[in-house]
């Protein structure tokens, strides 16, 4: 048992890896819309974001994915440190 949670681990640290990679877009998009939404009117950092429904678009992806990636890391990391503590790894 103790082999399948060391296995399980490196698994667990691979999917944490591509649920970062799928978390960070999501966070420099809505970084990206914040700034543009509460910086000054007019002088978006790209012309596309000059359109506030581009913004708000920008907003709800980013919040999603940053959402969706920030709650399957927590999941993730939750059951590494279960695995740990049950088979004292």
């Amino acid at each position: 048992m103790k082999l399948d949670a060391e296995d399980r681990i490196k698994q667990i640290d691979r999917s944490v890896i591509k649920a970062a990679m799928v978390e960070m877009p999501g966070s420099v998009m809505l970084a990206l819309g914040l700034v543009t939404k509460l910086g000054p009117q007019g002088e978006a950092l790209l012309p596309f974001l000059n359109d506030s429904s581009n913004v708000n678009m920008l907003l709800t992806a980013g919040l999603v994915l940053t959402v969706g990636g920030s709650y399957q890391l927590m999941r993730l990391l939750i059951e590494k440190a279960r695995l740990k503590k049950e088979y004292d790894l």
